[in-house]
C-alpha cells in the first residue's frame, strides 16, 4: 500500500506568529513530571502528553527542563555530551503500545554529540546542556549545588524527529519515560568519592516544555478529510546491539540484529567495563559510558549474509580520507569550495573525534574513537533531508573487527553498535488516533 505524506495546511506557515496568518496562534504549554517531583539517579521520569485539539507540536522547539542537584559532598562533573548523556533509555507509548524505544541512549548521545557539534556550538551548549567546551567532560557541579539544563526534546524519539518537524497533538494521549543513569555512570565524580549512591544525584523542577501551533477547526478538518483520516510523515530512529568483547587474537566477528528496510548509518564504541565485572580497569570514578576505547583496533567492516557491504575501513586513515567521507555524507563532496564554507568547522570537529593514538600502558586511547559507516545512497547536505538507505530485513549481519597485526584486543570492553534508520509514523485518526511505526 502507498502511503501519503502528511502535507501541511496552506495557511500553516511555522516561523513566528507576526508571518503567519492571523488565524494560526502559537502558545506554549508545560506538561508537569507524572511521577513525583524530585527523581534521584538510578529512577524513572514520566510524563504523560495528553491530547489538544487542533494543535500541533514544534518538535524543534520544545525541550525537556530539569535542575541536577548534586546532594552528595563530592565534586561530580557531567560526561562530554552534557546534561543530555544523563538517560540510559528513552521509551513512548501510547495505549500500552511501544512506539519508539532508545536503549543505550547515553552512549548513542555522546557519539552524536562527538560527530556533530561544532567549535562554534559547543559555547551555546555549554548553557544548555552543560557540555564541555574541550568535547572532554561536562561542566563541573560541586557538593551541595545545582545547575539547570534545557535539552531540545528532537533527540528523544523518532516521532519528534520528523521531515517536517511538527506532530499533531489530536491523536491518542502519549506516554513517556526517561530512565536516569546509575549515579556512578552518570559522569565523573572527584578522587575523594570512595563510593557514590543514587541518592547523591537528584533531578527537580522537571517539566516538559513544548511549543504548539493552533490551528482553526476548517483547516484540521481539510487536512484529516485531504489524507482520510490517516497522516502519514517520516522520521529517523536508531537500533543498538551490545556485546561483550572478551580478549582475543586476530579477526572477530560478532552478530548485531539490524532488521530494517532503511538502514542509514551505522555507528560503533567499545567501552570499557567497571571494575566490578573484573578486567581490572579502575573506571568506578569515571563516566564509563563516554570513553569511546579503540582497544588494539587496526580495521574494521560490516558484513551481510557474510558478504562485506564496504571495502573493510581501516582505522588508521589519512585526515585527508576522513574529510572526503565526511563530505561524501553531506553531499558535498563535489563541491569542496562552497563546502569550505559551510561545513569547515563540522569536517575539523568530525575527524578530532577519530584520533587513533593509543596510551601504551592501558591499551586505551583517548577515549575518543568511533566508527562509522554511512549506508546513505543520496542526501541532501543542506537541507539535511532524509534519504534512501539499505535493506537489511531477512539478511543474518555482524561486524568484523581485525586486531592484526595489533596483535591482541587488550581488555574486556562492551561493544555497541547502533544503526541510524528512517522510520514511517501513521495515525490513523478513524481509529482513535492510533500511533503505526514502521522501520
Amino acid at each position: 500500500m502507498l502511503l501519503r505524506k502528511m502535507s501541511l495546511p496552506s495557511e500553516f506557515k511555522a516561523t513566528r506568529a507576526q508571518d503567519s496568518e492571523a488565524s494560526v496562534s502559537y502558545i506554549s504549554r508545560i506538561v508537569p513530571i507524572a511521577n513525583g517531583s524530585n527523581i534521584s539517579a538510578g529512577s524513572n521520569i514520566q510524563f504523560r502528553l495528553p491530547t489538544q485539539m487542533n494543535a500541533f507540536l514544534d518538535c524543534k522547539n520544545s525541550f525537556l527542563k530539569f535542575t541536577v542537584r548534586n546532594a552528595g559532598g563530592h565534586k561530580f562533573t557531567l560526561p562530554k555530551a552534557g546534561a543530555g548523556a544523563l538517560f540510559s533509555s528513552i521509551a513512548v507509548t501510547s495505549g500500552g503500545s511501544m512506539i519508539d524505544q532508545r536503549n543505550n541512549y547515553n552512549v548513542w548521545r555522546t557519539v552524536q554529540h562527538c560527530q556533530k557539534a561544532t567549535q562554534a556550538s559547543t559555547s551555546v551548549m555549554n548553557t544548555l546542556l552543560g557540555c564541555g567546551t574541550d568535547k572532554k567532560m561536562g561542566v563541573e557541579i560541586a557538593g551541595g549545588q545545582t545547575k539547570t539544563f534545557c535539552d531540545p526534546i528532537k533527540n528523544h524519539a523518532s516521532i519528534f524527529d520528523t521531515a517536517t518537524h511538527y506532530m499533531p497533538l489530536f491523536a491518542a494521549e502519549l506516554e513517556m519515560v526517561y530512565t536516569l543513569c546509575p549515579a556512578d555512570l552518570m559522569g565523573f565524580w572527584a578522587s575523594s568519592a570512595s563510593s557514590v549512591a543514587d541518592s547523591d544525584l537528584v533531578l527537580e523542577g522537571v517539566e516538559l516544555v513544548l511549543s504548539c501551533i493552533q490551528l482553526p477547526s476548517k483547516s484540521v478538518e481539510d487536512l484529516v478529510a485531504l489524507h482520510n483520516g490517516v497522516l502519514v510523515f517520516e522520521g529517523q530512529s536508531y537500533g543498538v546491539s551490545t556485546n561483550t568483547l572478551v580478549q582475543a587474537n586476530g579477526q572477530v566477528t560478532l552478530p548485531i540484529s539490524m532488521g530494517y528496510t532503511n538502514a542509514q548509518k551505522v555507528d560503533f564504541v567499545m567501552t570499557p567495563k567497571t571494575t566490578a565485572d573484573g578486567t581490572g580497569l579502575a573506571r568506578i570514578k569515571n563516566d564509563v559510558k563516554s570513553v569511546f576505547v579503540k582497544n588494539g583496533l587496526t580495521q574494521w567492516g560490516l558484513l551481510s549474509d557474510g558478504m562485506l557491504v564496504e571495502a573493510s575501513r581501516q582505522v588508521r586513515a589519512s585526515d585527508a580520507e576522513c574529510l572526503a567521507m565526511e563530505m561524501i555524507e553531506l553531499n558535498m563532496l563535489g563541491d569542496i569550495e562552497s563546502a569550505d564554507l559551510i561545513y569547515k568547522s563540522q569536517a575539523d570537529v568530525s575527524l578530532e573525534a577519530l584520533p587513533n593514538e593509543e596510551t601504551p600502558a592501558a591499551g586505551l586511547n583517548d577515549g575518543s574513537f568511533i566508527g562509522s559507516l554511512s549506508l546513505c545512497s543520496f542526501k541532501n547536505g543542506k537541507e539535511r533531508q532524509l534519504c534512501s538507505g539499505r535493506n537489511f530485513v531477512n539478511a543474518t549481519n555482524s561486524i568484523q573487527l581485525d586486531f592484526t597485526p595489533g596483535g591482541t584486543n587488550t581488555s574486556t570492553v562492551v561493544l555497541d553498535v547502533f544503526t541510524t534508520y528512517r522510520t514511517v509514523i501513521s495515525i490513523d485518526l478513524k481509529n482513535g488516533g492510533m500511533y503505526t511505526v514502521l522501520h
